[in-house]
Parts: C-alpha cells; sequence; structure tokens
C-alpha cells in the first residue's frame, strides 16, 4: 500500500510553499485539504503533527494534534492563545486591547477547541524564539523510522489564521514549541535531518538502533516516490 505521506526525496518537500490567499479561507477546497491531513495524521500512532506538502499540497498550513496538548500538560507545559478578535495599530500593544464580554467568550470557547481536538495553523509566522535552546530527540513523517538530534528554541510564539481566517496568536514552550519549528521548517522546504545530529535508524527488527551519516539519508529515500 502507497504511503500517504511524502517522503523524503519528493520536490514538494523541498520547496517553499504558497500562502493560502484570503479568498480560499472556509473554501471546500481548504477544508478538504485540512481534513484530509487530520485523518492522515489519526492513523499515525507516534505522529503530532502534519504539514500540507507532506500530503503533496504546497500550501502554507500544519495541523498540531490534540495529544500533543495533552502531552505538554502532562510535562507540566502549556501554550496560551490570543484571538485577533479586534483590529489594532501599530501603536497598540496586543495586551492593552480592551476585551468585551463577546471577545473574552470567543477566545475561552477558542482555548477549549484547543484542548478538545486538533489545532489547525495557516499561514504561520513565527514572531518570537527565545534565546535559550535545548537539544531534542526528532523524527518525521516523511522521513520514516530516522530519528536524530536537533537543538531548537525551548519557547515560540506563532501569528497564524484558522479556517475560517481569523488570526490568532500562540505562545507556547516544551513539545508545542518544538513543533512550532519542526512545522515552519517543513513549510520552507527545510527537513529536520538538515539540522540534525546523530541521527540513528530504527532497525525495527531490534530495539536497537543504527547510527548512520545525514547524507546516506537522501540516497536511501530519493527513489521511493
Amino acid at each position: 500500500m502507497k504511503d500517504p505521506i511524502v517522503q523524503i526525496g519528493a520536490e514538494v518537500l523541498r520547496h517553499k510553499a504558497k500562502p493560502v490567499a484570503k479568498k480560499d479561507f472556509n473554501s471546500p477546497q481548504l477544508k478538504a485539504t485540512v481534513a484530509k491531513m487530520r485523518r492522515v495524521l489519526a492513523k499515525e500512532e507516534f505522529g503530532v503533527a502534519i504539514a500540507a506538502p507532506q500530503i503533496g499540497v504546497p500550501l502554507r498550513l500544519f495541523v498540531i494534534a490534540a495529544k500533543a496538548f495533552e502531552t505538554d500538560k502532562k510535562d507540566g507545559e502549556d501554550g496560551t492563545l490570543e484571538q485577533d478578535s479586534l483590529k489594532r495599530t501599530p501603536h497598540q500593544p496586543r495586551h492593552l486591547i480592551r476585551r468585551g464580554p463577546k471577545e473574552r467568550a470567543e477566545d475561552a470557547t477558542a482555548h477549549e477547541d484547543r484542548n478538545s481536538k486538533d489545532m489547525v495553523f495557516i499561514n504561520p509566522e513565527i514572531t518570537r524564539l527565545s534565546r535559550k535552546k535545548k537539544e531534542m530527540s526528532e523524527g518525521c513523517l516523511s522521513v520514516r523510522d530516522i530519528y536524530g538530534t536537533v537543538l531548537r528554541h525551548e519557547k515560540a510564539s506563532v501569528h497564524a489564521f484558522d479556517i475560517s481566517g481569523k488570526p490568532f496568536d500562540y505562545h507556547a514552550s516544551g513539545l508545542i514549541a518544538h513543533i512550532f519549528q519542526h512545522e515552519c521548517d517543513h513549510l520552507d522546504g527545510i527537513l529536520y535531518t538538515d539540522k540534525a545530529t546523530r541521527l540513528r535508524k530504527d532497525t525495527k527488527e531490534d530495539t536497537d538502533t543504527e547510527n548512520i551519516e545525514n547524507e546516506d539519508i537522501e540516497q536511501e529515500h530519493s527513489h521511493e516516490d
């Protein structure tokens, strides 16, 4: 059976994805793409996120599985969500905007939605990264059975849009911050193997892993698509 997730060696993984146009928000095509991403991700036992190029769609969006947020909670990490329900000027910092009952209710609904199901980030842009970094173990659904160590910022903030075109900001640490950086790399044609050290292959036949060189990965997978 053909893998529904595009694998390393495919051109779509190496091109910079295009932004979703304003006219396409809430469109049947966009909804269908997001639905497919969710279905594919749901079938991956260890998958926590997926970017559109990984299903062959060159658009700037990714989906984070609900279980990723639950894992962050268990690890004592959590993010904060801000919805842009009101317009602001460059001289009006986001945290100083007065928010009425309606806006606060919308924020609460969005916060609840984030904790109950997958979260969609469209046209995401990383707006802030912590100075402090941490080496983390990393894998990718587009690079099957290969794992490595990547130096990532411990905290990251993302500005994005939901499927209806409503903007929001998400400030995260821990696993979610890690995912933000991994998925935004995907949208710029960058794979984690470009940055990883101590790459290793899961042999499946054994619980041990085999250390491999970075350049071997491209050769191993380039013929699979």
